[in-house]
């Protein structure tokens, strides 16, 4: 099934099919692969956050709406199934809230967040790589540039919160 969703500028598009659910607005999308939610859940949650936007702010963009719909989902992200996210632009949104699913990759902006297993890699483009064990220990770190060891250290750090605190 696919059913597209105009907003004042723009559209968001939701197809579902074999156990799957994709939200995509351009290239940016949100896929639950072995979600047991019913499309027709995702269909009124969009359709929700239109209305609301429209009352809020008077329009409704794709864009904001895509935004608006990554972070309701990372709240349940734990009941999804296996997530991947792909979001072009930078969006602020709670990676702790998103790794309580069971495996996810989200890539936003120049970013990638992917917990498999019982691991958790964070990249930056190709400057930057840390594993984490689940529990946000660092297992391996990796850069490409020349940073200090206490650089090295207070990024880590911060890294490790951004993912891991609540």
């Amino acid at each position: 099934m696919k059913k597209i969703f105009k907003t004042d500028k723009g559209e968001i598009i939701l197809e579902s099919g074999n156990n799957a659910i994709k939200i995509s607005q351009g290239e940016n999308f949100i896929k639950f692969n072995g979600t047991e939610a019913p499309s027709g859940a995702f269909e009124n949650d969009i359709e929700t956050f239109i209305r609301a936007e429209r009352e809020d702010l008077g329009e409704c963009s794709a864009i904001s709406l895509f935004d608006t719909l990554l972070n309701f989902y990372s709240v349940i992200a734990e009941h999804l199934g296996k997530i991947e996210v792909f979001c072009d632009h930078f969006v602020i949104t709670d990676y702790a809230e998103w790794l309580r699913a069971k495996e996810v990759k989200l890539t936003i902006s120049k970013r990638t967040v992917q917990k498999t297993g019982e691991t958790v890699e964070y990249e930056f483009e190709d400057k930057l790589k840390m594993v984490f064990d689940r529990k946000g220990n660092p297992l391996n770190v990796e850069t490409s540039g020349n940073i200090s060891e206490d650089e090295l250290k207070k990024g880590t750090e911060l890294v490790k919160k951004m993912l891991f605190s609540k």
